[in-house]
């Protein structure tokens, strides 16, 4: 949950195109993003691997990108 809310707090009122040109700190934002984005993929991943059971009793939650 922490990843979901660190995305959330660096996208807020953020552009494409403001996120595409981050150049601050050597583009630490966007990495942050990336970085966050991924974390949740693999979370997402490894429960709908270890709980299959979780994954088909709740449909709406996207567990696969």
């Amino acid at each position: 949950m922490q990843a979901i809310e660190r995305v959330k707090e660096d996208v807020t009122d953020l552009t494409k195109p403001r996120f595409s040109a981050d150049t601050r700190n050597g583009h630490q934002m966007r990495d942050a993003v990336v970085l966050n984005l991924g974390t949740m993929g693999e979370i997402a991943d490894d429960i709908r691997k270890r709980f299959p059971d979780i994954a088909a009793n709740h449909p709406e939650i996207p567990l696969r990108w």
